[in-house]
């Protein structure tokens, strides 16, 4: 009868193992996909007819890459941070892309994380352009920076490429850099 009691005690606690490790797998899986949220392409964004405009300050150097220019510009406001995140960054991108700063049209940025005052971005790998440490890639880091630091409770960005903290200079958080 001993024995018994014995085999089925440890019965149950080798279920009530498994059950345990079951639901803290499937509490991992739930919470990757809650941390994971996409960004929709440009294409699906709201049309521009049934949206407000905003004046957003842009940065973005001069010609000689000596000082950053502050340009206002007149987009699209978008409720969601995130929206309005991609769409600011799509204009420093053009920006950017007319002062040959970027050579690649294709950097976008894939997804954006929010903790407490500090945005992730997790750009495509066409960012590592900016990736070298010279003045031209330093300019064009902090118009991305210094333009979306002015939004609404956003003091830092952290850059990611490909979901990956890279070493160099997408490895630090920036803030925004008036001196510059």
């Amino acid at each position: 009868m001993k024995a018994q009691k014995k085999v089925l005690l440890l019965v149950i606690i080798w279920i009530l193992v498994v059950i345990s490790c079951f639901f803290s797998y499937n509490l991992k899986e739930k919470s990757k996909k809650i941390n994971e949220i996409k960004i929709e392409k440009k294409s699906n964004l709201e049309d521009k007819k049934n949206i407000k405009e905003k004046k957003y300050t842009v940065y973005l150097p001069d010609e000689k890459l000596v000082t950053m220019n502050k340009v206002t510009k007149e987009l699209p406001y978008y409720s969601d941070r995130r929206k309005e995140i991609n769409c600011v960054f799509e204009e420093v991108k053009k920006g950017l892309l007319e002062r040959k700063i970027l050579s690649n049209s294709e950097m976008e940025i894939k997804n954006i994380f929010f903790d407490k005052d500090t945005v992730y971005l997790n750009m495509s790998k066409e960012i590592e352009e900016l990736g070298e440490n010279d003045k031209k890639s330093i300019f064009g880091i902090y118009s991305i920076v210094n333009t979306l630091t002015e939004l609404r409770n956003i003091k830092k960005i952290k850059f990611l490429v490909d979901g990956e903290e890279k070493k160099g200079i997408f490895f630090q958080s920036y803030t925004k850099n008036t001196k510059i």
